[in-house]
């Protein structure tokens, strides 16, 4: 079992910051530097760019509702029909979970190749917005917006007719058993076609205190369960 500390997980944070992770959406820190007049740049030399990563993540207001949810997956493909890749690209980046979003998520005793598989997954994620920007963008027929909820606790009971039990995959629930904390409350975003019940989902996302996080489908880092070994045959009288 891993220890509180969630050493596992630094490598691939710092992967992160090395590619330009955006800040929290609602932070105002990169409003209040933009307010301040640039200086000017030495005769000859090029004046930086602004940050626009930073400045597009900050453009969507997040706040803890089901409606707000929708509404920033709405926003990512919208700036992906627009072709506005700094936008999409900021706010796909911000959904990435760090340090303090796992520990909103996750239980101090998640069992340690949950953490290596999301450190993998990190790992592979592309750097540049271009391509960030159409990770979480479905086929444009997809118009339609639901967001699932259930907490931990409705994923493990998994009663009948519950929102758990049909809009949850068992991926889901398997993890909810072994690693997702308690008293948190999780979403299937789901895209479809209008007037169809079934879609394509992005997987478990979640508030974190201040915005949007998503674990996506981490419990593809669970290890199977050890086979059961075969009963030997009775000997032959």
């Amino acid at each position: 079992m891993l220890k509180p500390t969630f050493s596992a997980f630094s490598r691939p944070l710092a992967l992160l910051a090395a590619v330009g992770m955006a800040a929290l959406p609602g932070c105002n820190k990169e409003a209040a530097d933009a307010a301040k007049p640039a200086a000017a740049a030495p005769a000859g030399e090029a004046k930086p760019a602004a940050d626009k990563p930073a400045e597009a993540a900050s453009a969507y207001k997040q706040e803890n509702t089901p409606e707000n949810l929708k509404g920033l997956l709405q926003a990512i493909v919208a700036a992906a029909k627009a072709g506005d890749a700094a936008t999409g690209g900021a706010l796909t980046r911000g959904l990435f979970v760090d340090d303090a979003a796992i520990q909103v998520a996750l239980r101090a005793d998640a069992p340690a190749e949950l953490l290596a598989g999301l450190k993998e997954q990190l790992a592979k994620l592309p750097p540049d917005s271009a391509a960030l920007a159409k990770m979480l963008v479905p086929p444009p027929e997809r118009t339609e917006v639901t967001a699932h909820a259930a907490t931990t606790e409705e994923m493990i009971a998994n009663a009948a007719g519950s929102a758990a039990f049909k809009e949850f995959p068992g991926g889901a629930r398997k993890l909810a058993e072994v690693a997702l904390k308690p008293g948190v409350t999780f979403y299937e975003v789901e895209f479809t076609e209008p007037g169809k019940d079934t879609g394509m989902k992005y997987h478990l996302f979640f508030w974190d205190g201040k915005a949007w996080r998503m674990l996506g489908a981490a419990w593809r880092g669970l290890k199977a369960p050890a086979a059961a070994a075969p009963a030997e045959a009775a000997p032959v009288p």
